[in-house]
């Protein structure tokens, strides 16, 4: 806001005999303390968008990570014999015990991840309209 101007013009059409009120505070003092404090918060915000986003992915290669691994553990037979029932039994239960803590971490990341996209698009609609309301 170029409040100067306005104020100038004004003067000028009260004429010289007016008095231009006293002011209860500097409009352009407050004008530039505001913009400097908004693009300070804008770039936090950006910021948080872009760690926000790296986070993001490191979630996916994450879940992908263990997704992969526990495809391997329920595939192998680590090299025994699934044929003979009591090696069967090892390597059924060693997979178990292998895939068991991928499977609960995987339900914890994947609710997360739910979290993180959520998280995300609240960010990213609070900059859009914040952006769209302010200059």
């Amino acid at each position: 806001m170029d409040f100067d101007k306005a104020k100038a013009a004004a003067i000028k059409i009260l004429g010289k005999d007016a008095r231009f009120p006293k002011l209860p505070g500097d409009i352009a003092k407050e004008e530039s303390s505001y913009i400097k404090v908004r693009d300070e918060a804008r770039a936090v915000r950006d910021e948080f968008e872009k760690k926000l986003l790296i986070m993001k992915k490191a979630l996916d290669s994450y879940i992908d990570t263990l997704d992969a691994c526990k495809d391997v553990f329920e595939g192998s037979d680590f090299g025994l014999n699934p044929k003979d029932n009591g090696q069967k039994k090892q390597i059924d239960d060693a997979t178990k015990t292998l895939t068991d803590p991928i499977n609960a971490e995987l339900k914890t990341m994947t609710t997360l991840k739910a979290v993180y996209d959520q998280v995300f698009k609240q960010i990213s609609s609070i900059a859009k309209s914040f952006d769209s309301a302010s200059r």
